[in-house]
């Protein structure tokens, strides 16, 4: 799935979540559904964890480009291991760095998972 659909799927589950607590009374309204529907969230610890990584992969773009990506973040982006792996690797850090900055994330206190998606949507 791309990451708009897991945006919307993230929205989605929380709407859905905070529906059953309203019709049920309670913040427990799913009925064991909340497990199933929590999956979808990525405003979570470990999303807040992947954005701070994120961010500082950004934030010093010459000393990350130099370094050879993780095999995940590798097949994520479509980086094949070949020779010209770090220099595509170096402009897609340069491209991804320079949208974050258009979209004014950089230097931002308290940055969450949501203000960051939304960011970049907007």
């Amino acid at each position: 799935a791309c990451g708009g659909e897991r945006r919307f799927a993230s929205t989605v589950a929380k709407r859905l979540q905070q529906l059953g607590a309203i019709t049920k009374g309670d913040r427990r309204g799913a009925d064991g559904q909340q497990e199933n529907l929590s999956a979808f969230d990525v405003d979570t610890e470990y999303g807040q964890a992947a954005l701070t990584d994120l961010i500082e992969v950004f934030e010093n773009p010459i000393h990350n480009a130099s370094i050879v990506p993780p095999g995940h973040i590798r097949r994520a982006i479509g980086l094949r291991a070949t020779h010209e792996l770090q220099q595509k690797w170096s402009e897609y850090i340069d491209e991804a760095e320079e949208a974050m900055a258009s979209a004014g994330i950089f230097g931002m206190e308290n940055l969450s998972v949501r203000r960051f998606l939304n960011r970049l949507l907007g």
